[in-house]
């Protein structure tokens, strides 16, 4: 059964999850919440902070930040990247198939089988 994410509306709403789910994380790990802390922040600089278009913290049975980007075919913002406490998870429809090889598919990480 797919469990669906809490949509948060409040931009406010998604930066205090973020703020929740990175303090967790410092305090199991000091060394890795803080590593993680920055690496969020990295990736502010490239997506931009415009919680929900460029990034939303989505809640499923995990809670992971997600980012966006503009997907043309559609012309809508959809999920790229997800940032899971142990991994991180690229959405392959963004990439042309002669890329597709750099980041192999693993069913077991994002639903049918369209996350690398």
């Amino acid at each position: 059964m797919r469990i669906k994410s809490t949509e948060l509306r409040d931009s406010s709403c998604h930066r205090e999850q973020l703020k929740i789910w990175l303090n967790e994380k410092t305090n199991q790990h000091p060394i890795a919440g803080e590593n993680l802390r920055r690496f969020v922040n990295e990736l502010f600089k490239i997506f931009s902070d415009n919680p929900p278009y460029s990034w939303r913290f989505r809640i499923t049975k995990y809670k992971n930040p997600v980012f966006r980007v503009h997907y043309r075919p559609t012309g809508r913002d959809n999920d790229f990247l997800i940032v899971g406490s142990k991994n991180l998870i690229v959405l392959h429809k963004f990439f042309d198939e002669k890329f597709r090889y750099l980041f192999p598919k693993r069913n077991d990480f994002y639903g049918t089988g369209d996350g690398a």
